[in-house]
Protein backbone atom coordinates (compact mmCIF):
# COMPACT_ATOMS: atom_id res chain seq x y z
CA UNK A 1 0.00 0.00 0.00
CA UNK A 2 1.82 3.31 -0.71
CA UNK A 3 1.85 6.32 1.19
CA UNK A 4 -1.37 8.23 -0.53
CA UNK A 5 -3.75 4.93 -0.21
CA UNK A 6 -2.59 4.61 3.29
CA UNK A 7 -3.28 8.49 3.96
CA UNK A 8 -6.73 7.77 2.17
CA UNK A 9 -7.37 4.96 4.65
CA UNK A 10 -6.93 6.96 7.51
CA UNK A 11 -8.85 9.79 6.63
CA UNK A 12 -11.66 7.59 5.43
CA UNK A 13 -11.51 5.82 8.65
CA UNK A 14 -11.74 9.21 10.78
CA UNK A 15 -14.44 10.89 8.84
CA UNK A 16 -16.79 7.85 8.51
CA UNK A 17 -16.66 6.94 12.50
CA UNK A 18 -17.35 11.07 13.55
CA UNK A 19 -19.87 10.74 10.64
CA UNK A 20 -21.48 7.57 12.49
CA UNK A 21 -21.00 9.65 16.24
CA UNK A 22 -22.64 12.60 15.22
CA UNK A 23 -25.97 10.46 13.68
CA UNK A 24 -25.72 8.62 16.88
CA UNK A 25 -25.98 11.18 18.55
CA UNK A 26 -28.54 12.92 16.54
CA UNK A 27 -30.83 9.65 16.43
CA UNK A 28 -30.50 9.81 20.06
CA UNK A 29 -31.33 13.64 20.82
CA UNK A 30 -34.36 12.67 18.52
CA UNK A 31 -35.47 9.63 21.03
CA UNK A 32 -34.84 11.75 24.24
CA UNK A 33 -37.34 14.06 22.37
CA UNK A 34 -34.88 17.19 22.88
CA UNK A 35 -36.36 20.18 22.20
CA UNK A 36 -39.98 18.57 20.69
CA UNK A 37 -42.99 17.52 22.49
CA UNK A 38 -43.49 14.31 20.78
CA UNK A 39 -41.44 11.77 19.15
CA UNK A 40 -40.74 12.36 15.12
CA UNK A 41 -39.81 9.03 14.17
CA UNK A 42 -37.93 10.15 11.44
CA UNK A 43 -35.42 12.15 13.54
CA UNK A 44 -34.40 8.71 14.79
CA UNK A 45 -34.58 6.14 11.43
CA UNK A 46 -32.90 8.65 9.00
CA UNK A 47 -29.65 8.87 11.20
CA UNK A 48 -29.59 4.78 12.00
CA UNK A 49 -30.13 4.12 7.59
CA UNK A 50 -27.32 7.30 7.32
CA UNK A 51 -25.37 4.64 9.93
CA UNK A 52 -26.08 1.48 7.16
CA UNK A 53 -24.91 3.64 4.53
CA UNK A 54 -21.89 4.71 6.11
CA UNK A 55 -21.07 1.10 7.21
CA UNK A 56 -22.08 -0.13 3.83
CA UNK A 57 -19.59 1.82 2.02
CA UNK A 58 -16.44 0.87 4.37
CA UNK A 59 -16.96 -2.85 3.43
CA UNK A 60 -17.88 -2.84 -0.78
CA UNK A 61 -16.04 0.68 -1.34
CA UNK A 62 -18.77 1.23 -4.00
CA UNK A 63 -18.90 3.87 -5.75
CA UNK A 64 -22.50 4.73 -6.25
CA UNK A 65 -22.59 4.33 -2.20
CA UNK A 66 -19.35 6.88 -2.16
CA UNK A 67 -21.17 9.45 -4.27
CA UNK A 68 -24.23 8.97 -2.46
CA UNK A 69 -23.07 9.75 0.84
CA UNK A 70 -21.13 13.13 -0.85
CA UNK A 71 -24.44 14.24 -1.62
CA UNK A 72 -26.20 12.96 1.46
CA UNK A 73 -23.17 15.31 3.00
CA UNK A 74 -24.02 18.62 0.45
CA UNK A 75 -27.75 17.98 1.17
CA UNK A 76 -27.12 18.00 4.95
CA UNK A 77 -24.85 21.01 4.50
CA UNK A 78 -27.48 22.83 2.58
CA UNK A 79 -30.38 22.17 5.00
CA UNK A 80 -28.13 23.14 7.90
CA UNK A 81 -27.32 26.48 6.59
CA UNK A 82 -30.80 27.31 5.42
CA UNK A 83 -32.34 26.88 8.54
CA UNK A 84 -29.16 29.52 9.81
CA UNK A 85 -30.11 31.97 6.78
CA UNK A 86 -33.97 31.71 7.81
CA UNK A 87 -32.97 32.12 11.52
CA UNK A 88 -31.24 35.46 10.25
CA UNK A 89 -34.19 36.36 8.09
CA UNK A 90 -36.39 36.55 10.81
CA UNK A 91 -34.59 38.75 12.65
CA UNK A 92 -35.46 42.33 12.73
CA UNK A 93 -33.01 44.44 11.10
CA UNK A 94 -32.06 46.10 14.27
CA UNK A 95 -30.83 42.63 15.26
CA UNK A 96 -29.25 41.55 11.92
CA UNK A 97 -26.23 44.41 12.91
CA UNK A 98 -25.99 41.99 15.94
CA UNK A 99 -25.52 38.81 14.07
CA UNK A 100 -21.94 37.86 14.53
CA UNK A 101 -21.67 38.93 18.21
CA UNK A 102 -25.11 38.14 19.68
CA UNK A 103 -27.20 35.51 17.50
CA UNK A 104 -24.49 33.19 15.32
CA UNK A 105 -22.29 32.35 19.00
CA UNK A 106 -25.92 31.52 20.78
CA UNK A 107 -26.46 28.87 17.34
CA UNK A 108 -23.19 27.94 18.04
CA UNK A 109 -24.60 23.98 17.47
CA UNK A 110 -26.45 24.92 14.40
CA UNK A 111 -23.06 26.83 13.08
CA UNK A 112 -21.32 23.63 14.24
CA UNK A 113 -23.04 20.57 12.12
CA UNK A 114 -22.94 22.87 9.42
CA UNK A 115 -19.03 23.07 9.53
CA UNK A 116 -19.19 20.00 10.41
CA UNK A 117 -21.04 18.32 7.47
CA UNK A 118 -19.13 20.44 5.04
CA UNK A 119 -15.34 19.52 6.31
CA UNK A 120 -16.65 15.99 6.49
CA UNK A 121 -17.81 16.07 2.54
CA UNK A 122 -14.98 18.34 1.56
CA UNK A 123 -12.86 15.40 3.26
CA UNK A 124 -14.65 12.52 1.18
CA UNK A 125 -13.77 14.05 -1.90
CA UNK A 126 -9.70 14.23 -1.53
CA UNK A 127 -8.22 12.21 -3.81
CA UNK A 128 -6.35 10.59 -1.39
CA UNK A 129 -9.86 8.92 0.29
CA UNK A 130 -10.52 8.15 -3.89
CA UNK A 131 -7.22 6.18 -3.97
CA UNK A 132 -7.98 4.64 -1.04
CA UNK A 133 -11.51 3.14 -1.91
CA UNK A 134 -10.20 2.60 -5.81
CA UNK A 135 -7.36 0.44 -4.31
CA UNK A 136 -10.09 -1.63 -2.16
CA UNK A 137 -12.18 -1.97 -5.25
CA UNK A 138 -9.07 -3.41 -6.90
CA UNK A 139 -8.36 -5.92 -4.10
CA UNK A 140 -11.66 -7.37 -4.66
CA UNK A 141 -11.70 -7.46 -8.00
CA UNK A 142 -8.89 -9.75 -8.28
CA UNK A 143 -10.31 -12.63 -6.08
CA UNK A 144 -8.16 -15.64 -7.10
CA UNK A 145 -10.20 -18.66 -7.97
CA UNK A 146 -9.33 -22.23 -8.16
CA UNK A 147 -8.33 -23.41 -11.57
CA UNK A 148 -10.95 -24.59 -13.59
CA UNK A 149 -10.18 -28.66 -13.82
CA UNK A 150 -10.50 -30.16 -17.39
CA UNK A 151 -12.74 -33.50 -17.66
CA UNK A 152 -10.54 -36.74 -18.29
CA UNK A 153 -10.90 -38.12 -21.80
Amino acid sequence: MNPTVQRGRLLFMIAVALLILERLAIAGLALSNFNTQQLNWTSVVLPLTHIAVAVFLIFTSDMLIYWLVIMWGIITTSSFAYMLVDRYRKLEASEQSLFFSKYLPAWWPLVALIAFHLVITLCFLMPSIRAYLAYQRSKSDFVELPTPQTPAE
